[in-house]
């Protein structure tokens, strides 16, 4: 290079401006192989003011967007003004200094063919929006100004104010939320959980504009902020304009707010708690705080490991065993709370009458099903199974709605930096069965909040307490005496056993090469027949447009006992199904679980079976669930009961 070029070079270098991020090394790891998401590139950034991002230049995207979630939540409610972080959320869409019109951003994100939310989290806030391409930046510079000088005007406060009540109305009478907030209730008085973090026009009435822009001075700053931008524009283009429009946003070099108190309240476990639900609803809900540890156990995760096999509805199961005795018609496992170092998981049985009547019973099967896993040491399968999935649902993920899909991640910043985003939160990276049982040791009566929903006559215990906020009926108790005698010195149950090794987990991931033959054009490619006999017809169409390695199969059975114009035929068909379902359930299960979709249900020319998944689960090696199906079938004695849920509807049929 000449001397005067190099000065001309050094001249431009010393005018350019710095470029005012970094670029962040990307430790997810793991490729996406969706086809219809390969031009799809990403970057991670961080800016100087310390707010990281994740930029998605997507040419295929229907629609660009935005989620930003900052680190603080209603924890960080003052006692005074319960609801504060939820109620600064929707203040922040009343104008800023730039954008003054309360109207401005609602109005201009309807206006690009787009849609705008925000929710309030226990731990973070989340702000999204969705709108056509060539409005992103426009959007971007609106929602941005959000961060930077919100006006946070309290000429709009009754509105909002009505809007919150609005949010707090719809929840009164649903039945999960409300034992949520019984379970917030008889929690640790001096823990956060313990507030009432949805606020209503009672807790924030009163709260001023200066302490409004005193608590958002106190709890924003860029440092706490995880944003995600997708758009058709180039890479380049979108970290260029994602700088210019968030560098500004000041960076108050805050900490996320992460308690230290325990969630529990001592007094309150290993006691029996009954709630009168509002609906006909019957259940037994068992709640665990882990150890703070736990919750640290990012990579392995031993609780989600725990909640899969006591969640587990197939063969050797807790659910299987409770419907086999008649006291329970479902099952769900997972998080409650999860939060810095407080972590809870929940066990929540759907009981039949008899399982109201017999909770005793459907606890010391839970407990049983607990200590198996005190007594036996998980197989490495096990969590094999559980991450391939993991991984099989994150590299073959699909396109989906843009909005719903920011909602979506806006939940998981919280949960990881942006570097290893969003591996962590979605895979468990690595298997310690020494976590597994020093955390199964935990879950123990004297460690448990015990809920017992059902309508009184059926519940017989008195309530005479009534929850603060939503209003609902409960009652405090001790167990039945010698009960907790018996669920500290349980025996074994041999019906019960850890789920065998998932055979239907599709190894082959290799797509049908196209077929000139069957290469149609069309968007619905027309299906051709490639077997026809008396008394069977065979059809294949071949996928040419997403050519993803799945396949979908629908199988007709023709039957004249099926008559739509016959009352009694649609009943009993009706009832049959819901009891062949019933009975499919532990076989279906595992094949669910690997991603396969099965329904059953009845025609008017006769039963109708659908299967949809990965190519290597619908017609690989273990039996399909349509051979499932038909085995059932074949067998000399029918489903031995019908559950109870498929007779409230028939009642009036005959």
């Amino acid at each position: 290079m000449s001397l005067p070029v190099k000065i001309a070079t050094a001249l431009a270098l010393s005018v350019s401006p710095l470029l005012a991020y970094e670029e962040i090394e990307d430790q997810a790891t793991l490729p996406i192989l969706t086809p219809s998401l390969k031009e799809r590139k990403t970057a991670k950034i961080r800016l100087n003011n310390g707010l990281e991002a994740l930029v998605i230049s997507d040419p295929g995207t229907n629609k660009s967007g935005a989620v930003l979630t900052v680190l603080t939540g209603s924890w960080s409610d003052p006692k005074e003004h319960m609801g504060m972080a939820h109620f600064l959320e929707h203040m922040l869409f009343m104008g800023t200094e730039k954008y003054p019109d309360e109207s401005e951003y609602q109005r201009y994100i309807r206006e690009s063919g787009g849609e705008a939310n925000a929710f309030t989290s226990i731990d973070a806030t989340s702000y999204m929006f969705s709108v056509d391409p060539n409005h992103l930046e426009g959007a971007l510079d609106r929602f941005s100004n959000f961060f930077k000088s919100p006006l946070l005007s309290t000429s709009q406060v009754d509105r909002e104010l009505k809007a919150i009540d609005q949010e707090y109305a719809k929840n009164i009478e649903n039945d999960d939320i409300r034992e949520v907030f019984v379970h917030r209730e008889l929690s640790n008085p001096n823990h956060p959980i313990h507030k009432f973090s949805m606020g209503n026009s009672s807790t924030l009435a009163d709260v001023s504009q200066k302490e409004l822009r005193d608590w958002y001075e106190k709890h924003y700053s860029s440092n706490l902020m995880r944003l995600i931008v997708i758009g058709q524009e180039p890479i380049e283009e979108l970290k260029q304009m994602l700088e210019d429009k968030f560098k500004d946003v000041e960076n108050k070099n805050l900490s996320p707010y992460v308690p230290k108190e325990s969630l529990s309240q001592s007094g309150m476990r290993g006691k029996l708690i009954a709630i009168e639900p509002v609906k006909d609803v019957r259940s037994l809900t068992l709640v665990f705080e882990l150890p703070k540890e736990a919750a640290q156990m990012k990579e392995t995760k031993p609780h989600i490991v725990l909640s899969h096999i006591l969640g587990h509805e197939g063969e050797g199961s807790l659910l299987s065993l409770l419907k086999e005795k008649g006291l329970a018609t479902g099952i769900a496992t997972g998080e409650l709370t999860s939060s810095g170092e407080n972590l809870e998981i929940v066990i929540e049985i759907s009981l039949t009458e008899k399982g109201v009547r017999e909770w005793n019973e459907a606890l010391e099967l839970t407990f049983k099903a607990i200590n198996l896993l005190k007594t036996q040491a998980v197989p490495e399968y096990v969590f094999d199974d559980i991450q391939a999935v993991q991984k099989i649902e994150y590299q073959f993920q699909t396109r989906q709605d843009v909005f719903s899909d920011l909602m979506q991640k806006g939940l998981w910043l919280a949960e990881e930096p942006i570097s290893t985003f969003p591996e962590r939160t979605l895979i468990i990276k690595r298997f310690d069965p020494e976590a597994l049982l020093n955390l199964a040791k935990h879950l123990n009566v004297d460690g448990a909040y015990i809920y017992l929903r059902a309508k009184p006559p059926l519940l017989p215990y008195s309530l005479d307490k009534k929850e603060t906020w939503l209003g609902a009926k409960y009652g405090i108790h001790p167990l039945p005496e010698g009960l907790k005698e018996r669920l500290n010195h349980l025996g074994e149950e041999k019906k019960l056993f850890i789920p065998k090794h998932n055979s239907f987990i599709p190894k082959d991931f290799n797509k049908r090469p196209l077929e000139s033959d069957y290469a149609q054009k069309s968007l619905l490619p027309l299906p051709v027949p490639v077997l026809t006999t008396e008394r069977a017809k065979i059809y294949f169409a071949q996928d040419n447009t997403y050519l993803e390695p799945k396949a979908a199969l629908s199988l007709l059975i023709r039957s004249p006992l099926i008559n739509p114009k016959d009352t009694r035929s649609i009943v009993l068909t009706d009832l049959y199904l819901k009891a062949v379902n019933d009975a499919l359930t532990p076989l279906i299960y595992p094949a669910k679980i690997a991603g396969l979709e099965f329904r059953i249900k009845r025609d008017d020319a006769g039963l109708m079976l659908y299967v949809s998944g990965y190519s290597g689960s619908v017609s690989g090696a273990p039996p399909t669930p349509p051979m499932l199906c038909l085995r059932l079938w074949r067998k000399k004695s029918a489903p031995k009961s019908i559950p109870m849920s498929g007779l409230h509807n028939t009642k009036r049929a005959f």
